[in-house]
């Protein structure tokens, strides 16, 4: 079995995972309310928050999201905090018990489908028992987060290569993320990685397709039919051969999927591996979420003993601030003062959105720019098919990049300085990269 098919049997079990669990929930931003109230507003958010968290992704207007949150108010998995609540911007949607038993549920699901893809890519190696308790939970998560940044960024491919205009593009991004379109291209993807010379001769009956929606979302055959439309017009999907509407996917799209998804599996197996280098961390507060462009200088962004109510950790405002173990990035921009971000051994991943861990407020900088991890000892970073790229030394990066203490990242118009600190490590002695962009006239030293 491919490395490729690995990747697409595993979204396939994901898929799966979540219907099993909640298998009303099969609408466009469903997922991302969801796994947001979960995951990152376990508190709740506000209808204004998880408008704007959609927004991102489907361009969904108030009154669809408004809709979507009355679902899961209807199917007892949200809440408000006044009963009968006018659904406004403002309302505050709380997850009930009912949905984080649920949720945790799905996260146990991935962790076996996780364990199992990994051991079958031959990374991890048989000595490690598969199952969901293999994996951290917050592990498990950040797995699934970067299986689908990197099954957007494989999308984003296949479309470039179909020379798509700009709005035709978002456009038929924005359908194949939904689950009925995803699915189609997901049955047509494993076909032909698994059956290629059927694939490209015979191609798969659409009336198999349509059944496979019927069974996942019940959608009938007439919408099914319309799916398959429009795939084709956009460049995805060719008829077979043949009196009955058999289709396949097209041989751009064949190949530029086949080159991407092994992009993503080896983005996996470095994610798990750099999980297994460390103990687990604790399920709060284990990464860093910090707005770079407005955190407070020289603060550390890392909950535990010793930090105010804002989660910053309070430093001595004579000497040295404590050493933190952990990953360190230092952010670096021209008439600002440096930013640290911790993060005890997790993931970091680096953008414009709002949902990624450093928010970097500039347009040069793509939602979700890069990733940042510990993985044996070493500092990664991946590019995560950014518009304007990420650069190491000047250099830009096409794979995932080891890096040393000394290298300089660029994202934009900042600079990255990266570092895993150990606790005799004097922090403080540490040069920072001063490189990137500076005005004539300026400098930006060591605090």
């Amino acid at each position: 079995m491919s490395a490729e098919l690995v990747v697409v049997g595993l979204l396939a079990r994901c898929q799966a995972a979540w219907l099993e669990q909640f298998p009303t929930l099969h609408k466009r931003a469903q997922w991302h309310i969801v796994h947001h109230l979960c995951t990152k507003a376990t508190g709740g958010a506000s209808a204004g928050q998880l408008h704007g968290l959609v927004k991102q992704v489907f361009l969904l207007d108030d009154a669809t999201v408004k809709e979507r949150v009355v679902e899961l108010l209807r199917a007892g998995f949200c809440t408000t905090e006044f009963v009968d609540e006018t659904i406004s911007a403002r309302t505050i949607i709380m997850p009930t018990n009912l949905l984080a038993s649920s949720f945790d549920a799905y996260v146990e699901a991935l962790g076996t489908a996780f364990a199992e893809a990994m051991m079958k890519l031959g990374e991890l190696g048989a000595s490690h028992p598969a199952g969901g308790r293999a994996f951290a939970r917050e592990s498990i998560i950040t797995s699934l987060e970067l299986l689908r940044e990197r099954w957007a960024v494989s999308l984003d491919n296949v479309l470039n290569e179909l020379r798509l205009s700009p709005a035709r593009r978002l456009e038929a991004k924005r359908h194949l993320l939904s689950m009925s379109h995803g699915t189609i291209v997901l049955v047509l993807l494993e076909h032909a990685l698994r059956r290629p010379a059927e694939h490209e001769t015979s191609g798969i009956l659409a009336d198999h397709l349509g059944m496979r929606l019927l069974q996942l979302s019940e959608q009938n055959f007439h919408t099914t039919r319309d799916h398959i439309a429009y795939l084709m017009d956009a460049g995805l999907m060719a008829r077979r051969a043949g009196k009955s509407l058999h289709v396949g996917l097209s041989q751009s799209a064949r190949a530029t999927f086949a080159a991407s998804l092994g992009g993503v599996a080896a983005a996996l197996v470095a994610q798990h591996l750099g999980a297994r280098a460390q103990p687990a961390p604790p399920l709060a507060g284990s990464a860093v979420r910090a707005d770079a462009a407005s955190a407070p200088a020289n603060d550390y962004g890392r909950r535990g003993p010793g930090s105010d109510d804002t989660g910053w950790h309070k430093t001595s405002r004579r000497g040295n601030p404590p050493v933190q173990p952990g990953l360190h990035v230092d952010i670096v921009r021209p008439r600002e003062a440096r930013r640290r971000i911790v993060s005890e051994m997790e993931p970091i991943v680096v953008g414009r959105s709002p949902a990624c861990d450093v928010v970097l407020d500039s347009p040069e900088v793509s939602r979700s720019h890069c990733r940042i991890e510990a993985l044996n000892g070493a500092v990664l970073v991946t590019d995560l098919g950014s518009r304007n790229g990420t650069f190491v030394n000047g250099a830009r990066i096409e794979a995932p990049s080891s890096i040393r203490s000394d290298d300089e990242v660029e994202i934009g118009g900042f600079c990255l300085a990266c570092s895993i600190i150990g606790s005799d490590t004097a922090l403080h002695d540490r040069p920072v990269a001063t490189k990137a962009k500076v005005a004539p006239g300026e400098s930006i030293g060591r605090r």
